[in-house]
C-alpha cells in the first residue's frame, strides 16, 4: 500500500489517564491508532490509560489487533487480541517520560509494525506462496530506518535490499532491520512457519 502521514493529533474524551500528571492524545493513520501518554511533570506517575471510546478509534470487537511500543521496541502482551480486550494499560512513567502504543490490525501474515527514522512505509506486499515480504522505508535520500517487522513463529531466511543482504535481528514475535530508504527490501521466510494466530 502506500504510505501515509498520521493525522493530528486528537485530546479528547476518548482516553483517560487514572494517575496524575499525564496528558493523553490519540492519532490514527494507515498502520493504525497510535496513542500517546505524556508526562509532563518533574514527578514519577503511574495509573492506567483507560480507551473510554473504542469505536471513536476504529477498534472492531471481534478483529484482531497487535499493539506495539515503538518507545520500548517489543509488543505490549503476548500476541494478536480481540478488539474488545483492548480496553486499559497500566502504567509507570518517569518524569517527562512518553508511553507510546500502536494498535494495528493483525494481518496474519508477516507485516511491517514501525520504522523509525523514515516518513512511512510505502509499496508493502506479503507474498503467500513465495513467503516474501516486500515493503520500502520513505524518507529522505541517502537516509536508513530502523524497520520493526512482526512475523509471529516465522523465521526469516534471506533478507536482500537490492544485491545487499540484510541481517535482521530477532527479538522473540518480532524482527528489527535496519535498511537504506527509498530502496525495496524484499524478506523471505522458512517454509511451514506460521504468523501466531490466536
Amino acid at each position: 500500500g502506500r504510505a501515509q502521514t498520521q493525522s493530528a493529533f486528537e485530546r479528547d474524551e476518548v482516553l483517560k489517564w487514572t494517575g496524575r500528571d499525564g496528558t493523553a492524545y490519540w492519532s490514527r493513520g494507515d498502520r493504525g491508532v497510535l496513542l500517546v501518554l505524556a508526562n509532563l511533570a518533574p514527578a514519577k506517575t503511574q495509573g492506567a490509560l483507560r480507551i473510554a471510546k473504542p469505536a471513536a478509534l476504529g477498534l472492531s470487537p471481534r478483529k484482531r489487533y497487535l499493539l506495539y511500543r515503538p518507545d520500548q521496541g517489543r509488543l505490549a502482551g503476548d500476541g494478536p487480541v480481540l478488539g474488545c480486550e483492548v480496553r486499559s494499560f497500566a502504567l509507570s512513567l518517569r518524569p517527562y517520560q512518553p508511553a507510546l502504543f500502536l494498535i494495528t490490525p493483525c494481518a496474519g501474515r508477516p507485516q511491517v509494525l514501525w520504522a523509525t527514522g523514515s516518513d512511512g512505509i510505502g509499496d508493502e506486499h506479503y507474498d503467500r506462496r513465495a513467503r516474501q515480504l516486500s515493503f520500502t522505508a520513505k524518507g529522505t535520500p541517502g537516509s536508513r530506518s530502523l524497520v520493526t517487522v512482526h512475523v509471529g513463529e516465522a523465521r526469516v531466511v534471506t533478507c536482500l535490499q537490492g544485491q545487499a543482504a540484510v541481517r535482521p535481528r530477532h527479538r522473540g514475535t518480532l524482527v528489527v532491520m535496519e535498511v537504506a530508504c527509498n530502496e525495496p527490501v524484499h524478506a523471505t521466510f522458512a517454509p511451514g512457519e506460521v504468523v501466531n494466530r490466536r
